[in-house]
């Protein structure tokens, strides 16, 4: 699948092909984000537009109906975010925002609190919490040089659509903020699965 071929084109034919495509699972907290990230910006109309978006591409997903810890098709987590594109002509900046907003109330972040007083080895923990929302890719931190401020986490066996991946720069940004207590953190995608790149790789600077 060439998940860039059709930029953010979102049209039922082409939530099939990404239904068909897409393989894997995640979490029902995800799309939940999601829901309540629209309802926070956009209120219940903006969520009763988005609502309409999806079923008019003819996709089951009921967000009202979504249960955090249940496993839920991770087509749908792409689906969710281009029918969000496309209802509030929302930019790339504003999919990362979403991204960034989405830790504050993550369960992952709050197991990853106990490792709080050490930066190394919150970093180094980080990885073993995406099992937890995914039951796809591998997220590995590959590089870890504290010294010089630069982190390189690679995701593996993950191809998806480039919209998750400026929601995931926001997400790695709010927890590289709030692992090192740094105001001025970047996250830069160096490679793309969705460019033919092998992995996905996020540099973390701050």
């Amino acid at each position: 699948m060439n998940l860039r071929s059709n930029g953010d084109m979102i049209n039922q034919a082409e939530a099939q092909k990404i239904i068909r495509e897409v393989s894997g699972r995640n979490r029902g907290v995800t799309l939940r984000t999601d829901m309540q990230y629209v309802k926070s910006k956009k209120g219940k109309e903006g969520l009763t537009k988005l609502q309409k978006r999806v079923d008019e591409l003819g996709v089951d997903l009921k967000y009202e109906k979504i249960r955090n810890n249940e496993w839920y098709p991770a087509s749908w987590r792409i689906i969710s975010l281009l029918a969000i594109k496309k209802a509030f002509n929302w930019s790339d900046k504003q999919i990362f925002d979403m991204g960034y907003s989405a830790p504050k109330n993550s369960f992952v972040v709050k197991a990853l609190m106990r490792y709080f007083v050490s930066k190394r080895k919150s970093f180094e923990e980080t990885p073993k919490y995406w099992g937890k929302h995914w039951d796809i890719g591998e997220l590995e931190t590959y590089k870890l040089d504290l010294e010089n401020r630069v982190v390189v986490l690679r995701l593996k066996k993950f191809k998806a659509h480039p919209v998750l991946c400026q929601f995931l720069r926001g997400y790695f940004r709010a927890i590289a903020e709030l692992l090192i207590k740094e105001a001025k953190v970047s996250v830069e995608e160096t490679k793309c699965m969705a460019r033919q790149d092998p992995y996905h790789e996020f540099r973390v600077t701050w």
